[in-house]
């Protein structure tokens, strides 16, 4: 997993999502992806290429540029020594990941379609290199509830979108005041509408139905007792066990 981590992982990732990458087109890694399986290819007709002594970065890595990690390139090649069927099975890793890759990137083939189009269309139907948009969007949401627990799922929605796309600076030039007072008011009648309540009672009564929630009831309530006199939670926990 490190050679393949050094060799192939970090130098792709580096041109889809490394600095300066935030404007690349999906549609425009054909090349790319022809690059990265040649090269793997490559690797699986010489293991020299790593294994040998005289192993490079220049010749090793997708791109030719230096090792991400050398310290970890240098523990590599003191180990091998020790390993007699490490070649054996990083080959079939190599070989295992090719053909993923080749099933993966079937769609930049030559004569398909994005191979077809011109830089034109392929402009216009742009799609960003990775799908960290979407991923983050649930952490950035995960973040927010953590410090803001009363904030509604609406809510959160709501700022989201007015964050993206200049939303102030088109509301700054088009909006009048009575549109501002009709956005209040549809915002009031969300929150007073009950929405946010329903869902979260969906969420409990899913909840107490699964067998696994079920089970953690009695738990729940001996936790609970721990704050009542000795007394009563002698009384509680006795009638707990009948």
């Amino acid at each position: 997993m490190t050679i393949y981590h050094v060799l192939i992982t970090h130098p792709y990732l580096r041109q889809v999502r490394g600095p300066g990458t935030e404007n690349t087109n999906l549609l425009d890694l054909g090349p790319l992806h022809q690059e990265l399986r040649n090269h793997i290819q490559s690797l699986l007709d010489d293991p020299g290429l790593i294994f040998g002594s005289d192993a490079s970065y220049e010749t090793a890595t997708l791109g030719g540029r230096e090792w991400s990690d050398p310290s970890a390139m240098e523990t590599m090649f003191k180990l091998i020594p020790s390993l007699p069927h490490v070649r054996e099975i990083t080959m079939a890793f190599f070989r295992g990941a090719l053909t993923t890759w080749t099933s993966f990137s079937a769609k930049f083939a030559p004569g398909g379609l994005i191979d077809q189009a011109s830089a034109t269309e392929r402009q216009l139907a742009w799609m960003p290199s990775t799908n960290d948009t979407n991923e983050g969007a649930l952490s950035a949401y995960h973040v927010a509830v953590r410090g803001k627990p009363s904030l509604t799922l609406h809510q959160y929605n709501a700022q989201a979108m007015f964050q993206r796309n200049s939303t102030q600076d088109f509301m700054d030039a088009v909006l009048t005041p009575k549109d501002h007072a009709y956005i209040m008011w549809e915002a009031r009648c969300v929150d007073e509408s009950g929405e946010e309540r329903k869902r979260q009672q969906k969420i409990i009564d899913f909840g107490s139905r699964q067998p696994s929630c079920r089970k953690r009831k009695p738990l729940v309530k001996f936790y609970g007792i721990l704050n009542c006199s000795r007394t009563t939670s002698k009384r509680i926990f006795y009638r707990l066990r009948r």
